[in-house]
């Protein structure tokens, strides 16, 4: 258990240093929330990092990670999005709940060409099974 926890560690260190995925010639979106941003105003949230591509063969690559402080869970919810007659449509939904302090979920789905896409991700920390704060992010929009 302490070996997959310290490996967890690593690579989320690794995604803030490295990006995670090759970026054929395209500008890849992340976006990282800080709690030394003076707008933002988290007691918990040390930061919430987001990629969000899609290749030139139409996989779509998600990537969400946060950590936190004081906590002992914390969960993200990532939606892949279509935009259909005039609003986004949820295509595919991923999760996952994690012990501690540090979350991360990466995932990819190839999509449809000749459409808009984005990523819309929530994370949610606990502390003895007590919801504490949230954060969502939403990428850019991305045409495929």
């Amino acid at each position: 258990m302490q070996i997959k926890r310290v490996l967890m560690v690593i690579v989320v260190l690794a995604m803030l240093v490295i990006p995670t995925y090759a970026n054929d010639s395209k500008e890849l979106q992340e976006e990282t929330i800080q709690i030394n941003n003076p707008t933002t105003r988290f007691s918990n949230i040390s930061v919430f990092y987001n990629v969000f591509d899609i290749t030139s063969s139409g996989k779509a690559l998600l990537t969400s990670s946060i950590t936190s402080r004081g906590t002992d869970k914390i969960k993200i919810s990532t939606y892949l999005q279509r935009y259909d007659n005039g609003s986004w449509v949820n295509i595919k939904h991923w999760s996952t709940t994690q012990p501690g302090t540090i979350c991360v979920l990466g995932e990819q789905w190839y999509v449809e060409s000749d459409n808009q896409y984005r990523m819309k991700s929530y994370a949610y920390v606990y502390k003895d099974n007590q919801f504490l704060e949230s954060t969502v992010y939403t990428s850019r929009t991305k045409l495929y």
